[in-house]
């Protein structure tokens, strides 16, 4: 089976929510099919022309050809401000207009004429408008968040202004989802909830859920000596609801859990904290914003618990699903579970935002047993359910059924 991966970044280095669920699930599904990989590259994901060809490379010894098509100027402020105008005068979604243009659709096109896949991968439905119109071959689509929910509820609780903005983008959005719904034989969902979701917007959208997973032989326990008292969170913090969550802990949470354990410290880990969170932190010596590490385990294992007060957003949480695998006692708000098969009290504690969860967070710390039987049932969860080989493995189940739906579904179109 010949795949060919269109993707709206490249995926190296896993770090972050998507580049990992991306990344991982490549190198799985090419150790059962001949994969092709043809993608943009973000300013974000390789900010400098060297990063670019280290994620080349690094992709070439996963797939048999590599095609990347640099957009430097269009993931720039002022290609983004572009995009963004581009959507108001054509009255379409800018997640829809960002990355479509000549170069990027003659990219897919060309990587289609020559490699002549027997399946498409497209890695999101914001990219899906850079299939050509005349291909009809087998497709699916990957959502890595079924985007107008997560827009819908960033909405919620902005001013006006802001609040119009992203109902209207929503709206754009939904109807995006539902235009591409038809076109491809699988949708790829991160949960069963999110299928639902997808399917409330299209229900012809026939969904398959490959839930986030994790490296467990790379996340495992460690040994390191425990910092009592120590809290932790990981995450990339420019992504706004890891700026957004860990802001609101420190302004509404923290001082009452201090209040209730002196010797408590916070640990904030992940690239590009905003100057919003380093000014609310500044002034307090027990919280240590570390910015990026080259190595999360050491900092993750160290502490006594994980704490993930994540308010917004959407897919599921691989942060978690890390923390999970390291054997860490976590508390976590009821949307930072969200789509994630865990049972509250067994694998994690689940507490609302607010004094519940700050509870939580203080009677854990006193209790080292409680927190040694959580951690044992976390990493016991992260290997059954999320271990990415067997997520790979569902993923090109997932090909092989559309690949067989797609005579059915070609002799429809014909009769239609």
């Amino acid at each position: 089976m010949r795949v060919l991966w269109i993707g709206h970044f490249i995926p190296y280095p896993p770090r972050g929510g998507a580049p990992q669920r991306s990344f991982h699930l490549l190198k799985e599904a090419a150790k059962h099919a001949e994969v092709h990989f043809a993608g943009l590259s973000l300013l974000g994901h390789q900010p400098h022309p060297d990063d670019v060809v280290v994620a080349t490379r690094a992709l070439e010894e996963i797939c048999r050809s590599v095609t990347v098509l640099p957009t430097r100027l269009r993931s720039s402020t002022l290609g983004k401000a572009w995009a963004a105008s581009r959507a108001l005068v054509t009255v379409r979604s800018y997640n829809e207009v960002w990355l479509d243009f000549r170069k990027s659709r003659a990219m897919v096109r060309a990587a289609i004429e020559r490699i002549k896949p027997d399946l498409v991968h497209v890695d999101s439905v914001m990219i899906a408008n850079l299939l050509p119109v005349d291909y009809r071959g087998p497709a699916v689509l990957n959502h890595h968040n079924i985007e107008s929910h997560m827009m819908e509820r960033r909405g919620v609780g902005k001013n006006v202004i802001v609040g119009t903005y992203m109902g209207h983008e929503a709206r754009l959005l939904r109807k995006l989802e539902r235009r591409w719904a038809g076109r491809f034989g699988r949708h790829i969902v991160v949960s069963d909830l999110d299928g639902l979701r997808l399917s409330e917007i299209a229900n012809e959208a026939h969904c398959e859920t490959v839930p986030n997973g994790v490296d467990v032989e790379y996340f495992r326990p460690q040994a390191v000596d425990e910092q009592v008292g120590t809290l932790v969170f990981c995450g990339r913090m420019n992504w706004y609801p890891n700026d957004e969550a860990m802001c609101r802990f420190i302004r509404e949470l923290w001082p009452e859990i201090r209040r209730k354990r002196a010797d408590v410290q916070l640990v904030v880990v992940g690239m590009n904290p905003t100057a919003r969170l380093l000014a609310i932190a500044r002034g307090d010596d027990r919280i240590r914003v570390l910015g990026f590490v080259e190595d999360v385990r050491p900092p993750v294992a160290s502490a006594a618990l994980y704490v993930c007060p994540i308010l917004d957003g959407g897919g599921t949480r691989l942060k978690l699903l890390d923390a999970m695998a390291l054997g860490k006692a976590i508390v976590a708000t009821p949307l930072a579970i969200e789509g994630l098969e865990v049972v509250d009290g067994r694998d994690v504690v689940v507490r609302e935002f607010g004094l519940p969860f700050v509870d939580a967070v203080v009677e854990l710390l006193a209790d080292r047993n409680r927190r040694a039987t959580l951690a044992v049932e976390a990493r016991r969860t992260a290997i059954k359910r999320y271990s990415w080989p067997d997520l790979g493995a569902k993923l090109v189940s997932v090909y092989r059924s559309a690949l067989e739906e797609a005579p059915r579904r070609a002799q429809e179109v014909r009769s239609a």
